[in-house]
């Protein structure tokens, strides 16, 4: 009988050590499985930070080129700020140059302009490419209707902080 008794012991030791074990691996895995759901919710906030801040840098393109429109020779090199959001996080953007630089003498030039959006440390830059009409010169051939520019190219580029 004493046999017996020690033989269920060690068997009952078995089923409990599987049983630690078992649930130790479900753990890590639920641990684990938490985790990259945490650093999705990371990755899809810097995505949302990175298409405010190409927004603020296309809205410094399109500020240059209302400049341009009404001023032959605005030369850029400012920061425009938007306010702020809902947060009270800056929201900003660089016109960083407009190449070639003035003063602008012929009837049209083509001109790049390379601008920055700047939101929550991210950054976005964009390079665009018009030719813009001088308004105060008069042409044979009628320019594109107020504010007299075209655009030819608009890409982002690579992005580096301020």
């Amino acid at each position: 009988m004493i046999r017996l008794f020690l033989k269920n012991n060690r068997d009952g030791f078995v089923a409990l050590m599987s049983t630690v074990i078992i649930s130790a691996i479900l753990l890590a895995f639920m641990f684990s499985s938490g985790v990259s759901s945490f650093n999705a919710r990371f990755d899809a906030l810097e995505g949302e930070y990175k298409r405010v801040a190409v927004e603020l840098a296309e809205s410094c393109v399109n500020e240059a080129l209302l400049w341009l429109g009404q001023n032959y020779n605005y030369a850029g090199n400012e920061t425009v700020s938007m306010g702020t959001d809902s947060q009270d996080r800056a929201q900003t953007c660089v016109i960083k140059s407009i190449i070639p630089a003035p003063p602008r003498t012929a009837t049209s030039t083509m001109v790049t302009i390379t601008t920055q959006g700047i939101y929550v440390d991210t950054y976005s830059d964009l390079q665009t490419e018009a030719l813009v009409y001088n308004p105060t010169i008069s042409v044979s051939m009628p320019p594109p209707l107020p504010p007299n520019i075209s655009i030819i190219s608009w890409q982002e580029t690579t992005s580096t902080p301020p």
